[in-house]
């Protein structure tokens, strides 16, 4: 998984579903369920026994409870586990004293979805939340020593040159350790699907279930399946192509195991983005 910091590692789930009802997912129909915290605590104590030290804790948002996921951060370091560890989460259920726990009990990355620079289409699609939000929490996040993963969505219906032009500026206002650049896909059972075939950007039988670019699996109103692609290229030369990220990048490089994930990470971008 790209973002462990060892070759071993366990997934662990502590809740299910989203309480979160973001148009582009079906995760917000599914409800939401935390399991008890001492039933997690159990597992943990088996993965330390079997030796391992980072978990992915696959939770769709780590805090959308936030009652469970400070109990939870409070107990995993009473234990002393020691592991490192990562999740999803979302810019408005953080603040800073949670972060603080998080990282005392492990954290070291958090995939954040940010989506698109333009507050209009984070408004059409549910987000909840706005950029001067995500500026305050990558600041935290980045102050607090927890590293951020920027997720973006490219060709919603309504995105326009303007709109993803946006996006790509606002990228390079925020401080990021990675950015994953997605390109939208709508899903069965979801609003996005819907509104997808009411305006005819899409048929029935489409099944593309592959948000990573390859294929662009619909246009927009304003914009073509291959326009689309080449602002999702641009994003890519935009974040990772500077000089002074790639310094920053290399001077975080911490093992062996580091150096050839960072350089196997960044061959896959390469043949992804401009060879596939």
């Amino acid at each position: 998984y790209p973002f462990m910091r060892m070759k071993k590692f366990a997934t662990v789930l502590t809740d299910f579903g989203c309480p979160f009802h973001c148009s582009f997912c079906i995760m917000g129909t599914l409800g939401h369920k935390v399991r008890q915290i001492e039933n997690v605590i159990v597992e943990l104590r088996y993965l330390r026994s079997l030796g391992i030290k980072e978990i992915f804790f696959a939770n769709q948002t780590f805090g959308a409870n936030r009652r469970h996921s400070l109990e939870l951060c409070r107990a995993m370091a009473k234990e002393k586990f020691n592991f490192g560890w990562l999740s999803f989460s979302r810019v408005d259920v953080l603040d800073y004293s949670l972060l603080e726990l998080m990282k005392h009990s492990g954290c070291h990355t958090l995939i954040l979805g940010i989506e698109s620079g333009d507050d209009e289409i984070l408004k059409k699609y549910r987000k909840g939340y706005t950029k001067k939000q995500i500026v305050e929490t990558v600041r935290l996040c980045s102050q607090i020593g927890i590293e951020v993963v920027g997720t973006f969505i490219f060709g919603l219906p309504e995105d326009s040159a303007d709109s993803l032009n946006k996006t790509i500026e606002f990228l390079r206002q925020l401080n990021l350790d990675y950015a994953s650049f997605n390109v939208a896909v709508p899903r069965l059972g979801t609003e996005l699907r819907k509104e997808a075939l009411e305006k005819k950007l899409i048929t029935e039988d489409l099944e593309v279930m592959d948000q990573s670019g390859t294929p662009v699996a619909m246009p927009t109103e304003r914009l073509s399946q291959k326009d689309i692609l080449e602002f999702r290229r641009k994003a890519v030369l935009t974040f990772y192509f500077r000089l002074d990220y790639l310094l920053r990048r290399l001077s975080k490089i911490r093992s062996p195991f580091d150096f050839f994930q960072q350089a196997k990470q960044a061959t896959a971008l390469l043949r992804q983005t401009w060879f596939s």
